[in-house]
């Protein structure tokens, strides 16, 4: 009897194990179709697509990447500034890429040019925390971009991606969600997960 009971248990949290966690986002069926044919269309632009844009910083498309990675970056137009912050988990090892240029809106004035870089191991908690905070901050469900009329002209543009094979979200293995000069927001949140990594004040971008 003891030994069918046990039997019984272990099964059920095996069951339970395998069940996808709850979404606790609110969004809509609308909002996630919308995201996906933004996003789709601009994979699939290949004169100005991702691909183009991230060759110019040597980067990576995240969309196309065989791990798990997830990438902030913020482009200052007023100072002609980008940072980019990227971290992955390859081969139970985690790391972190940052990556600062000086940046032009336009190449025929001058080509953009790498003003530092470097990469790091990061700690599985580290790791952990920026992952977690993606999840928890709904950056799946997040519209890819919010129209604002806050009238910013020479703001800041920042922009999160994340692939994942498995969100609690959506059947979507890759997200990506911009604003202009965000402020309190969940958003914001998860870009202060990287920034806590290295050092950038926030409010010099406002």
């Amino acid at each position: 009897m003891k030994k069918n009971s046990f039997l019984f248990l272990l099964i059920t949290l095996i069951l339970l194990g395998c069940q996808k966690q709850k979404c606790n986002c609110e969004s809509t069926e609308e909002q996630i179709i919308q995201n996906d044919s933004i996003i789709k269309k601009a994979l699939n632009q290949p004169e100005d697509g991702f691909k183009k844009y991230w060759d110019r910083f040597q980067e990576p498309v995240l969309h196309d990447q065989a791990v798990e990675s997830y990438r902030f970056s913020i482009v200052a137009l007023l100072y002609d500034y980008c940072k980019i912050y990227r971290v992955e988990h390859r081969n139970q090892q985690y790391k972190l890429y940052v990556k600062e240029y000086a940046t032009s809106t336009t190449s025929r004035i001058r080509e953009d040019s790498l003003v530092s870089s470097f990469s790091k191991s990061i700690s599985k908690a580290q790791w952990s925390s920026i992952a977690h905070s993606f999840e928890e901050n709904c950056f799946w469900t997040m519209p890819v971009d919010v129209k604002t009329d806050d009238g910013y002209l020479d703001g800041s543009i920042w922009a999160l991606e994340g692939l994942k094979q498995n969100n609690f979200c959506t059947d979507a293995k890759y997200h990506l969600a911009f604003r202009n000069s965000p402020e309190s927001s969940k958003f914001l949140i998860i870009c202060e997960e990287f920034m806590a990594l290295d050092s950038l004040n926030v409010r010099s971008f406002y």
